[in-house]
């Protein structure tokens, strides 16, 4: 009992530490893609719990195949509680990352027993419990997990990584009960598709649970069980899941890898490019898990040189050989060391859909969030407890605990300097002074506060124009700084440089469409409507139209500019004609999206075009196939028909 007491303290006072390390960073604002996604998101404003509203809530996002609804919806019940306030959206994210923490505990555990029963290892169920308490605190307390806690856009990551951590935990318990001969499966189904399905709703990530559970099998349980049937439905699984999805994958993109590259003409990088700049992009991961170094941390690492070959530069050589040797020292370990091959596969399944093919950004921390724990665990196991000794050094046990403690009072450290609202951008280009994001920050930083009223350096103005400047130097294809330039000039009364306006058009028209011109333009539009900017409309209209001359503006980010461009016409110029043909324009961009069927419909309905609002509606029903926009079909229904009804009348008298 009292062991157990002690045990339970210790518990404790590491959820504790992991609330204290975070709280300084509880006060800090909102970061790059919380705007897009959370603060400028309509549907997130929950204000009433009616299905519709969360409907609308859930399939708000603009990214990831399936709308990412749980997350989403997790958004709009913060602001539905809280309003925008991000102390509530930050707190809710350590809560989710406290449950992480202890989900991998209980997953160490039965992986650690499993471990001791398959291969002998000596250790008993409280050398168990301790090293799976070690290695769940260091994964809670350590410091590359921290934007993923404290930027409240990737609690998708973190929701995410719970239900996959839930089906793990399923799978592992069922294996378990397979070894014993009894019934395990319904477990290892459950866990499968549970996990599997929440975790994707949450993030694509969540499609990778049975990579894990993969990784799980051939380095620890190894297909044994009691019953053949057993196995062979372990095998049966596996090919399902994992090799059959593999291979048409696969084959697909061999056949039309068009599918793919196409996705390319965007990025600074081509295929084979990201493929060696990731070889040397994961070893910078590792080095961060093994060694963190606040310095060499941020938000943004758009700094990192693209691998242009093998030797371009010679570290992508070097890297890739290393990985190789990676993978090997995998192999060799299989039986040796099952553990080591454990974190080592686990680290490379984690990573294998965000930083392999596809076209993402080359660099984020978050993406370490769950694939971490495959270093951690070995690493903290055969630093505490190394066979054959049966029992860890008190000297062994001593450096584990001081690491971790060193761990938490870096991510202290490092949420202090998140918490500072304007501060933190500061330090992100300190520390990443050829990044043209974090510069961007830096300058967008100063000039919200010189727009507010808030900032007495008389030299602010200077100094966030020389970042943004700074930050065109770095990015020849952005526009944000751009944008942020005008708005800055705009609050500060100063007079705009017409050279800014037509750099803005030539980079809309010729530059790779960046992944945030749709949004930039979106805060653009909503300035002017404020009145927070004031431009001339040619000036507004060759900007947009700048955006829509670009060949590489398509699809539903092309109906989304021609719908914002449609509703200025309509709401400052008050050309209806102009907003009309706009409108019907963003239909044929995105003939799949109901809501620009529901604005054309609307549009149609106030210029008395009924005939052509019924037949938008009837695109509207088919399009919404989730029955997201329900109640705004019957709504304008209902308008075209008292419309129809009061033309009657009229013709009637």
């Amino acid at each position: 009992m009292k062991q157990k007491l002690e045990f339970a303290l210790v518990a404790a006072i590491v959820l504790t530490c992991t609330l204290l390390a975070y709280w300084p960073g509880l006060s800090g604002g909102f970061f790059f893609d919380d705007e897009p996604n959370i603060l400028n998101n309509d549907w997130i404003r929950l204000e009433n719990l009616d299905l519709q509203s969360i409907k609308k809530a859930a399939f708000s996002a603009d990214s990831g195949l399936l709308k990412r609804p749980i997350s989403m919806l997790s958004f709009a019940l913060n602001h539905y509680a809280s309003g925008f306030d991000p102390f509530y959206f930050k707190l809710t994210n350590v809560g989710i990352h406290a449950l992480n923490g202890i989900g991998l505990f209980l997953l160490t555990t039965a992986l650690l027993a499993a471990h001791r029963r398959c291969n002998n290892a000596p250790l008993s169920d409280r050398q168990i419990h301790w090293l799976a308490l070690a290695i769940a605190a260091a994964w809670l307390l350590h410091p590359l997990n921290l934007t993923s806690v404290l930027y409240v856009v990737q609690r998708m990551t973190s929701l995410s990584a719970l239900f996959t951590i839930l089906g793990l935990i399923l799978y592992t318990l069922g294996r378990t009960r397979l070894m014993d001969g009894a019934t395990g499966m319904p477990l290892i189904i459950v866990g499968l598709l549970g996990g599997g399905f929440l975790a994707t709703l949450c993030k694509e990530n969540g499609a990778l649970l049975p990579l894990y559970m993969l990784v799980i099998e051939v380095s620890v349980f190894r297909f044994r069980a009691r019953a053949p049937a057993a196995k062979q439905a372990l095998f049966a699984l596996f090919v399902i899941t994992v090799a059959i999805p593999g291979v048409a994958f696969l084959s697909y993109f061999f056949s039309h890898p068009d599918w793919l590259l196409r996705s390319y003409q965007n990025r600074g990088f081509t295929l084979a490019e990201r493929l060696l700049t990731e070889s040397r992009v994961l070893w910078v991961y590792l080095r961060q898990i093994v060694v963190p170094d606040i310095t060499l941390m941020g938000l943004f690492h758009d700094d990192i040189q693209i691998s242009r070959g093998l030797t371009e530069p010679v570290t992508t050589l070097y890297s890739t050989v290393g990985f190789g040797g990676l993978i090997a020292l995998a192999v060799y370990c299989r039986r040796r060391a099952p553990l080591v091959t454990l974190g080592l596969a686990w680290f490379v399944a984690g990573h294998s859909m965000e930083s392999t093919i596809i076209p993402l950004e080359l660099a984020h921390e978050h993406r370490n969030y769950l694939p971490m724990y495959g270093i951690l665990l070995p690493c903290i196991y055969y630093l505490a407890h190394s066979p054959p000794v049966p029992k860890p050094g008190r000297m062994r046990g001593i450096i584990a605990a001081s690491a971790i403690v060193l761990l938490g009072s870096v991510t202290a450290l490092r949420a202090q300097q998140y918490g500072e609202l304007f501060g933190h951008d500061l330090y992100e280009v300190r520390h990443h002074p050829d990044s043209a994001r974090s510069n961007y920050q830096a300058g967008r930083s100063l000039a919200i506060l010189i727009g507010n009223g808030k900032s007495e350096d008389p030299t602010a103005y200077r100094r966030a124009l020389a970042y943004f400047q700074r930050s065109l130097e770095l990015d020849k294809n952005s526009v944000e700084a751009l944008f942020a330039m005008i708005y800055l000039s705009t609050r500060s009364e100063q007079v705009i440089d017409p050279a800014w306006l037509d750099l803005i058009r030539t980079r809309l028209a010729t530059a790779r469409v960046a992944a945030n011109n749709v949004s930039l333009l979106a805060t653009f539009k909503k300035q002017l409507e404020s009145g927070t900017l004031m431009l001339p409309p040619d000036e507004v209209i060759s900007i947009f139209r700048a955006a829509l001359n670009n060949p590489g503006l398509s699809g539903d980010s092309r109906g989304m500019v021609q719908a914002m461009l449609a509703s200025y016409y309509q709401n400052r110029l008050h050309d209806y004609m102009m907003a009309l043909n706009l409108s019907y324009e963003a239909t044929q961009s995105a003939p799949r999206q109901a809501v620009f069927n529901l604005i054309f419909a609307r549009l149609l309905i106030a210029t008395g075009n009924n005939d052509g609002a019924r037949e938008q509606l009837q695109y509207a029903i088919r399009n919404d196939r989730l029955g997201v926009f329900t109640d705004d079909i019957r709504k304008l229904e209902n308008q075209a028909s008292k419309m129809q009804e009061n033309v009657k009348k009229l013709a009637y008298h």
